[in-house]
């Protein structure tokens, strides 16, 4: 089973004047586990999600595994960069796929606010 995991997080006290890079970062972290800034876009392209959001796909055998796995990833990287955070782990599974355009219908499983 393929989950689509999103990501959603603020980082506190971190200085104006380093903002940028300090996100960046971040950014770089979470894409070494799989967690990008751009998701597939319908056209085949790639489509650039809100800041501070990342999306992936996660194979396993059921949402709360594979929420739980890359949530404790996610705490870890945080917690390593020594930052205050607050971030939201969401995962979805491909119910259906919609008759009309052929293309997968994602349902909420599994949803844990980090802190």
């Amino acid at each position: 089973m393929s989950c689509l995991v999103t990501v959603t997080f603020d980082l506190h006290d971190v200085p104006k004047e380093n903002s940028e890079k300090v996100y960046q970062e971040v950014y770089a972290e979470l894409s070494k586990i799989g967690l990008a800034r751009t998701a597939s876009a319908d056209n085949g392209g790639a489509a650039c999600l809100p800041e501070s959001t990342v999306t992936g796909k996660f194979p396993g055998e059921s949402a709360e595994k594979v929420g739980d796995k890359v949530h404790s990833d996610v705490k870890e990287i945080f917690e390593a960069a020594n930052r205050k955070y607050i971030a939201t782990v969401a995962v979805y599974i491909s119910e259906r796929v919609d008759r009309r355009y052929g293309i997968p219908i994602f349902e909420s499983k599994y949803c844990r606010i980090l802190k």
